[in-house]
């Protein structure tokens, strides 16, 4: 949620999680009692969505040292998710965050242990970490290992992607016809459009003193590259998902709680 414009971020992320110690950051029109763990999974039920996600995310590069849950709040999101009949999903991509998910008992852990914090520079597989994943595998938690994130982009530009025998194997035939539709593929339509004017990291390099805008020259996307750059080969998927709206949400989509600030 903090990685979006303060202007927007609260219409971007309308369930959140009212935190009163960033009370002076959250517009006044907010109140607290509509942004209980409870009022927020309520609002998820009732918007269709099947599951609701929440986040354990400290942020980095420029927005690191994000306030994060504690066990008291999770516990909350927990008990209003089991009676609400709504699978519990965490984001979390390090060794404290699935820690944090797995004692809180959620359903679905999204995403690698990417993080070891403390324990990266061990040069192999730490024994706290073995302990966490086979707690994973007791308690039987869901687990999205998210093997490729921005490289994974290029299946949209594959026609015979979704042919392959082993996407049938773990995915719902629904889905897969739902890939296939007009619907289904408004996101590789984004990133399919070359010809939106986007300030790129080509700007930095080369007009590090200029505020206009700059159009990328882009080379035709093919099954190898995608859409990317000629002049430094980055692809502009990201500036292109920030300036579309997304479509309305359907009961396949996940309602995400965040934790407000």
């Amino acid at each position: 949620m903090s990685f979006g414009p303060p202007a927007v971020r609260f219409k971007l992320f309308p369930n959140f999680i009212y935190d009163a110690k960033q009370a002076g950051r959250i517009p006044p029109e907010y109140k607290p009692e509509d942004h209980t763990p409870a009022a927020d999974v309520a609002r998820v039920k009732s918007s269709g969505a099947i599951c609701v996600k929440t986040y354990f995310e400290r942020g980095f590069a420029d927005d690191k040292n994000l306030p994060v849950m504690g066990p008291d709040v999770l516990a909350e999101i927990r008990r209003a998710a089991t009676q609400d009949g709504l699978v519990l999903m965490a984001h979390a991509n390090g060794f404290e965050a699935q820690k944090f998910a797995v004692e809180g008992d959620v359903d679905v852990i999204a995403h690698g242990m990417w993080h070891w914090g403390e324990l990266d520079k061990k040069p192999e597989l730490p024994d706290e970490i073995k302990r966490l994943l086979d707690k994973i595998v007791e308690k039987k938690i869901g687990y999205q290992p998210t093997i490729q994130v921005l490289y994974g982009e290029l299946a949209y530009f594959d026609p015979e992607y979704l042919k392959i025998d082993a996407i049938s194997k773990v995915t719902p035939k629904e889905m897969l016809e739902w890939f296939q539709s007009p619907e289904g593929k408004w996101f590789g339509k984004e990133l399919h459009a070359p010809t939106t004017k986007i300030r790129h990291q080509c700007t930095s390099r080369k007009n590090a003193n200029s505020s206009s805008e700059w159009k990328p020259r882009l080379r035709a996307p093919s099954r190898e590259t995608g859409a990317i750059c000629a002049q430094c080969s980055s692809s502009p998927a990201l500036a292109h998902r920030a300036r579309k709206p997304r479509p309305k949400p359907t009961r396949s989509d996940v309602s995400g709680l965040t934790f407000g600030s």
